[in-house]
């Protein structure tokens, strides 16, 4: 490989690490799309703001939150139930605590 071909291969690269991130981001998005316009309200913004500054792990338990049902998650994202998993307890704690900041 001759250096002259590196900056297109480089830039070609950095495309399809570019594409590869919004492909993800958008199947986070369709991900957190509801069926409850309710949650919608919760969990949109939230991807759109909050997620990027998330840890990896962080991320990971939002991941593992998308997994519940509609109803529990609505339950934990109110207030009106805690969830036992204690990994799901710290990602609805964040969700709750960072709703002004998403308005």
């Amino acid at each position: 490989m001759s250096l002259s071909c590196l900056p297109g291969d480089l830039l070609s690269m950095m495309s399809l690490i570019t594409g590869l991130r919004e492909n993800g981001k958008n199947r986070l998005v369709w991900a957190s799309r509801r069926g409850m316009l309710e949650l919608d309200l919760w969990l949109l913004p939230f991807v759109e703001k909050i997620y990027p500054g998330l840890d990896d792990v962080d991320k990971e338990r939002y991941h593992k939150l998308l997994e519940g049902e509609d109803p529990d998650l609505f339950a934990w994202c109110m207030g009106h139930r805690i969830p036992e998993d204690p990994d799901l307890k710290i990602i609805v704690d964040i969700l709750r605590s960072t709703r002004d900041q998403i308005r």
